[in-house]
């Protein structure tokens, strides 16, 4: 059984709208199917790339342009991509398909349309394919051109699978159409604990917050937190802010927390592979995000019995209950932030008790392996063709 993925980013090497697809492939590959994937080049590959690579992935690495800042930052790519992406792009794609022949396609799409030229490439090959949907938000609404022509190839697919029930209800709502063919699937982490880790106990002296998220404050609202503790009651409490990550806004960042004198409580920590070593030395996860899939940094603090101040957005509101697994912010505004906040500070000697009802509750909702239930779908359903 032959498999292909396509991964429609193009903004950064890797990030976690990928480890869905990534992992699944290296998974099948390392089972004995043939497996091929196609990623955009980049002078340094991502690790996970040349893990494919190890396992027998063929890999194809496409020369490509990624958008630019301004189409990043406001989204009008989801306008431009009804001309930016030509017709020889897709014949090019539609002839790659041809020639690997394989019996089912997986197009993975960071946002709702990044992988939409791929979608209509496999449909016109004649070819069995599925779509995998991280995020989505209220502002991206596509053009009617736009939406008739995702309509076209999504509506043809054997499968469109979003990370959450928020985005999936949500897409429908933007193109007007209910996809009979959409579903939720779980998003995988990187722990390999699965139950609470020891509890900091400096709680009585400091709320210790980390922020995982790349460094990105047009989705992950970064911004918003360092103009909360700015404010003249957190710079009075003892409560520092650790921001884990990379990301293009980094440099940004750090002269935001100049300008508001917070380096005493503003620490960047850059990127870290170890997750349960990071979170035995925090209390809370904040993530004010502007928009979601269904975040793995929530998810990894959770299972490590971790509670969580996350804005309602994408499929955040589906795994954190307010007041019992954490705080939800209701909207990524700096009073709203501060209002979650000044919650989850009166309420600190409850966060322990809290984290392990959060870990309890991701192990109820999510699958303990997402990579195997995942590809044993896509296996099914290949083989049910």
């Amino acid at each position: 059984m032959k498999f292909s993925f396509y991964s429609g980013l193009t903004y950064c090497p890797w990030g976690g709208s990928e480890e869905l697809w990534g992992r699944t492939a290296i998974h099948l590959a390392s089972c004995g199917y043939s497996v091929s994937a196609s990623v955009k080049k980049w002078q340094t590959p991502a690790k996970p790339v040349q893990k494919m690579k190890d396992v027998g992935v063929h890999l194809t690495e496409r020369e490509e342009l990624p958008p630019t800042l301004f189409e990043r930052g406001s989204r009008k790519l989801l306008q431009m991509l009804s001309y930016q992406k030509s017709v020889p792009a897709q014949a090019k794609l539609q002839q790659y398909f041809k020639n690997l022949a394989p019996d089912l396609v997986a197009i993975s799409q960071s946002y709702i349309s990044d992988g939409l030229v791929a979608a209509e490439a496999a449909r016109d090959a004649g070819l069995p394919y599925v779509v995998i949907m991280q995020v989505n938000s209220e502002s991206w609404w596509p053009t009617d051109e736009l939406a008739e022509r995702m309509i076209a190839a999504y509506a043809p697919a054997q499968k469109n699978y979003f990370v959450a029930e928020a985005n999936r209800s949500l897409f429908c709502r933007q193109l007007g159409y209910e996809f009979k063919n959409s579903c939720v699937v779980s998003n995988p982490s990187h722990l390999t604990v699965m139950y609470p880790i020891e509890w900091p106990n400096q709680l009585e002296t400091e709320l210790s917050l980390a922020c995982v998220a790349r460094l990105e404050p047009v989705s992950k609202g970064q911004d918003l937190i360092l103009e909360v503790l700015a404010q003249p009651k957190w710079r009075d409490r003892s409560v520092s802010l650790h921001l884990y990550g990379k990301g293009m806004c980094g440099r940004s960042l750090k002269r935001q927390v100049n300008i508001l004198g917070l380096e005493d409580k503003v620490h960047f920590a850059g990127h870290v592979d170890n997750i349960s070593d990071l979170w035995s030395r925090h209390h809370a996860l904040i993530l004010p995000s502007r928009y979601e899939g269904t975040p793995l940094s929530l998810i990894e603090a959770m299972r490590c019995g971790r509670p969580a101040i996350c804005t309602g957005v994408g499929g955040i509101p589906e795994l954190l209950e307010d007041g019992k697994t954490g705080f939800l912010v209701p909207a990524p505004t700096i009073t709203h932030v501060d209002e979650a906040l000044e919650r989850a500070w009166q309420n600190r000697q409850k966060l322990q008790s809290m984290g392990e009802a959060a870990s309890k509750a991701v192990a109820v909702k999510l699958p303990a392996d997402p990579i195997k239930t995942f590809a044993d779908e896509l296996i099914h359903l290949a083989a049910s063709i």
